[in-house]
C-alpha cells in the first residue's frame, strides 16, 4: 500500500490513495494466496526478516486474446524505503527466470501510462510498449501494456 501511495502520488487522485485500507488489501491478498488461480505464483523479497516487496505472476497471461506462450507480471511492488536497493530488480529477474524455465516465450505487464518511474524500470529490463491500452475508470487513468521476449 505504501508503494501505491508513494509511487502514484501526483498520478492517481490523492483521495483514492489516502483512502486505501490496509485491512481490505490484506484480506484480498490473503484470499489470493490461500486459493491461487491456476498458474498464479507470488514471489516475495525479504531483507533482515522483513518483507520488502513482492511479484505476482499469471501464467498464462490474463489478457485475451494474446499469443500462446505468454505469461504476465500481474503485480510487482517494493516498499518505497527499499526503492533503488536492488529488491525490485532481484524480484523481476527471479520471476523472469522462473517463467523462462517453465517454458514461457514472452511476458507482458500493465503500467500506468503516466508512471514514468515504473515505465523506466521496465524498459531497463527489456520491456517495450506493444500499443495495447486500457482505461481504469475507478482510477481515472490509462494503462499501457509492455511486453518482452524470454529468450
Amino acid at each position: 500500500m505504501r508503494s501505491w501511495q508513494a509511487g502514484y502520488r501526483g498520478i492517481v487522485d490523492d483521495g483514492v490513495l489516502d483512502g486505501l485500507s490496509v485491512d481490505r488489501r490484506e484480506r484480498a491478498w490473503r484470499s489470493r494466496l490461500d486459493a491461487p488461480e491456476a498458474g498464479a505464483r507470488t514471489l516475495v523479497a525479504e531483507r533482515d526478516g522483513a518483507v520488502v516487496g513482492f511479484c505476482s505472476l499469471a501464467a498464462p497471461t490474463r489478457d485475451r486474446p494474446v499469443a500462446d506462450g505468454t505469461a504476465e507480471v500481474a503485480a510487482i511492488y517494493v516498499d518505497p524505503a527499499r526503492w533503488r536497493s536492488g529488491a525490485g530488480t532481484g524480484l523481476l529477474e527471479i520471476a523472469l527466470d522462473a517463467l523462462r524455465r517453465d517454458g514461457w516465450e514472452r511476458v507482458t505487464l500493465w503500467v500506468l501510462e503516466r508512471n514514468g518511474r515504473g515505465r523506466a524500470f521496465y524498459e531497463r529490463h527489456g520491456f517495450a510498449a506493444d500499443g495495447a491500452r486500457q482505461e481504469l475508470r475507478d482510477l481515472g487513468e490509462t494503462e499501457i501494456r509492455l511486453v518482452r521476449a524470454l529468450p
